[in-house]
């Protein structure tokens, strides 16, 4: 699977949605339409399969490096700009403290 993209491994009540997230290339560039690509494309799978909610990871900020508060922008507009109008709820797991800081920040809930 190439990065951006979404695939589903199980259909149902917990269904899987899988996405590669992009990792900063050798000079510390981002990727933040691939990165947009997985929020937009594993969105599109979830509605197709009307679901009620989604998960997601902060993706790519972990072991491929992405800043933060780049990926929480591109997270939290990406949502709102696929989900305008549809109801599904959307969870974002934090991994640690910073992560939870910067993902309300950047969503406005502080």
């Amino acid at each position: 699977m190439l990065g951006g993209q979404g695939h589903i491994t199980s259909k149902g009540v917990n269904a899987i949605i899988h996405t590669v997230g992009p990792y900063l290339d050798e000079q510390g560039h981002t990727k933040p339409l691939v990165l947009a690509n997985c929020y937009r494309n594993s969105l599109k799978i979830a509605l197709s399969l009307q679901a009620d909610s989604i998960i997601f990871p902060s993706i790519s900020t972990g072991y491929y490096g992405y800043p933060m508060l780049e990926a929480a922008e591109i997270a939290i507009n990406t949502v709102t700009e696929v989900l305008a109008g549809a109801s599904i709820v959307v969870y974002m797991a934090a991994y640690d403290d910073v992560n939870y800081q910067i993902l309300s920040k950047v969503a406005g809930l502080i």
